[in-house]
């Protein structure tokens, strides 16, 4: 399973669209079949869970298998490309 931990924080303009965007993306992988798990971390409230993923700026989305990070996307970005992004490195999971 794949898991997907985004960062986000209250005072953070691009945080609100990348999560819609994600949302919107979460749904195309669960439709190619993919299980993605997605778990969103308010770095506002949870500093010590910034610090231990070393989250330094919002949005920061963190792919995750067995535990061990494999990459990352920091920043707001295109959906087309936050897509390509996760797909590529699932992608690169399977070799």
């Amino acid at each position: 399973m794949i898991k997907a931990i985004l960062f986000i924080s209250n005072n953070c303009p691009a945080c609100k669209p990348f999560k819609r965007k994600l949302d919107n993306i979460m749904k195309k992988f669960e439709a190619m079949g993919y299980d993605i798990q997605l778990e969103i971390i308010n770095g506002s409230n949870d500093i010590d869970k910034c610090k231990d993923y070393n989250v330094m700026s919002f949005p920061t989305l963190i792919l995750m298998e067995s535990e061990q990070e494999k990459g990352r996307c920091v920043g707001n970005m295109s959906e087309k490309t936050i897509f390509y992004k996760i797909h590529n490195l699932i992608d690169g999971w399977e070799d």
